[in-house]
């Protein structure tokens, strides 16, 4: 990103489990380091998904320009911590794997990010929490009198006709003063092999027909991303 001075900061989050947070945080980082930039995780999640897996991965030496570390869990300064990050030019982008609760450390950084992205199910139970989380992010990012980029990432929807409690999820979403990508997720399972196989859809055999549908999927998503970090007047232009 050669008019970028510091990293693109991506921050996840989510208040509630199940949404696949961690794996599409990996998927969005990996799809961007094929395009040829670097990528740098810091995996705040108790669970330490991405991190273990980026440390006990032999085919991580495949994912070029991907890195993954631990975030501080303990006597955080996080003055200091965000400004790091504001501050870091070591990538292209921070993805920042944010733990499922929202705690004060966690909206911080979530509201510091550049993009803040919630991954979310069709549901009542996951639209609410992503709701709730929006509210607090406004308050936090007011607080910090900076402007709020907060997107909802839809995924895990099945294919062919959505049914009707999901289609009503999705015109309530719309509906709402939250703002989501337009392209969504599918429920693919590739995207899971990930955790087995070390390898995420874009580093895995793209001559297998489900692999090059769930890249077309997230290189449409990857575009929208990469579309917030683009100057004013190239959007102008374009």
């Amino acid at each position: 990103m050669s008019t970028q001075q510091r990293a693109a900061i991506i921050a996840f989050i989510s208040p509630k489990g199940g949404v696949g947070k961690s794996l599409t945080c990996l998927t969005l980082a990996a799809s961007l380091t094929n395009q040829g930039y670097t990528a740098r995780v810091i995996d705040f999640d108790q669970t330490e998904t991405l991190y273990r897996w980026y440390k006990s991965n032999p085919c991580i030496d495949l994912i070029k320009g991907l890195e993954v570390e631990k975030g501080p869990t303990a006597d955080i300064d996080i003055d200091a911590l965000v400004n790091g990050l504001w501050n870091y030019s070591g990538h292209d982008f921070v993805f920042v794997d944010l733990a499922g609760h929202m705690n004060r450390v966690a909206l911080l950084l979530a509201a510091a990010a550049d993009i803040t992205i919630t991954p979310m199910g069709l549901d009542e139970p996951d639209a609410r929490e992503a709701q709730k989380l929006n509210r607090e992010l406004k308050g936090m990012a007011s607080k910090m009198t900076k402007p709020l980029t907060h997107r909802l990432l839809v995924n895990k929807v099945p294919f062919g006709i959505l049914p009707a409690h999901q289609a009503l999820t999705l015109d309530e979403v719309d509906a709402s003063d939250m703002v989501r990508f337009k392209n969504i997720l599918h429920l693919r399972p590739i995207l899971s092999e990930t955790w087995k196989t070390g390898t995420t859809p874009h580093y895995a055999d793209q001559k297998r027909l489900p692999v090059k549908r769930a890249v077309e999927e997230i290189d449409a998503i990857t575009e929208e991303l990469l579309a917030v970090f683009q100057p004013q007047e190239e959007r102008i232009a374009a």
